[in-house]
């Protein structure tokens, strides 16, 4: 369970989440991709890299594509700081890359199908203030009094209940321990901006 902290670093937080499960699908060893590398590189694509601007999860996916350094090789600092501005090591020759990645309609049902498949999907949500407050584990419907972007990642689902499951990246305090049913109403045009399929990764030998 990942925490931003006050770094506006929600999209590559979701990305991270979501890679890691796609790598240990490839069969590779789980390894936590460097936040601070990724969201430096997202910036980079965007012209931001001097502030924390957030980020288009479509530029983290791009980002991605080009490979990633290991959370051991460039650790994150847990406030924003000089080094968020830093620009990271070169990527060594073998640094893994997602290889299949795909935006997808803002649809349930496609949404649904990548679950199914095994792949998380990381989705940009305009969130409202009932996130900051969620008691228990299931978030609202959308009332269409956003307070802002966010991304997060989808790591499964249930017709029954008409809900997603999603990781958080504020905390274990989130929710059930960082995770939160999210009602299929939140996947609409208007309250979802983007939806991105992470399905493998490779790396170079």
């Amino acid at each position: 369970v990942l925490d931003q902290n006050s770094v506006g670093e929600c999209v590559p937080c979701a990305l991270s989440i979501a890679t890691r499960a796609a790598m240990v699908r490839c069969g590779y060893a789980d390894e936590a991709p460097s936040r601070m590398d990724l969201y430096w590189r997202t910036r980079a694509l965007e012209g931001t890299t001097e502030r924390d601007a957030g980020a288009l999860i479509a530029d983290g996916v791009a980002a991605l594509r080009k490979g990633w350094l290991p959370e051991a090789k460039w650790p994150r600092d847990p406030v924003w700081g000089d080094r968020w501005v830093q620009k990271p090591p070169p990527l060594p020759m073998d640094a893994p890359r997602v290889v299949n990645a795909e935006a997808l309609p803002i649809d349930v049902d496609s949404i649904f199908w990548e679950c199914a498949s095994a792949a998380v999907v990381v989705v940009g949500l305009r969130i409202e203030s009932s996130w900051e407050t969620l008691t228990g584990d299931t978030l609202s419907d959308p009332t269409g009094n956003p307070i802002g972007g966010h991304a997060v990642a989808i790591t499964g689902g249930d017709r029954s209940l008409g809900c997603f499951r999603i990781r958080n990246s504020w905390s274990e305090n989130f929710g059930d321990k960082g995770s939160a049913w999210l009602p299929f109403s939140w996947i609409r045009l208007g309250v979802c901006g983007e939806a991105f399929a992470i399905r493998a990764v490779r790396r170079a030998p």
